[in-house]
């Protein structure tokens, strides 16, 4: 089996930054190029969002921006999906086995990084 997980992964990337951007009450600043910017992943490539806008990452502690998160539109909502349902058959076909090694995957590779999550999580 060639798929990788992107479909689904890019769906929810793509929705969680949908949701942060509606619970969120940071607004579009001006672009920092110095901070680091994260991309949305969207079948299986990471990509600017549509609009090219990005929103503050802001440390609460200190009131500063620490890194840049795409402003995901519609576009970008719609892409991933689409990348979700091309992907769906292949992995609705897939074996439970199959599954199983490609969430185990991305439960390592996450555990690989812990680290770094928690430290983002904790800023």
């Amino acid at each position: 089996m060639q798929w990788s997980g992107a479909g689904i992964i890019a769906v929810f990337a793509c929705c969680a930054a949908a949701l942060a951007k509606a619970g969120s009450t940071r607004t579009i600043q001006s672009v920092h190029k110095e901070l680091p910017r994260i991309k949305n992943f969207i079948g299986g490539k990471f990509a600017e969002p549509k609009t090219g806008d990005y929103l503050d990452n802001v440390e609460p502690a200190t009131g500063k921006p620490y890194s840049q998160v795409p402003d995901s539109g519609k576009e970008d909502v719609e892409l991933a999906v689409a990348a979700a349902e091309k992907a769906f058959p292949d992995w609705s076909k897939a074996t439970t086995a199959e599954r199983s090694s490609v969430l185990l995957r991305i439960a390592d590779l996450i555990g690989r990084d812990l680290e770094k999550f928690a430290r983002a999580e904790s800023i």
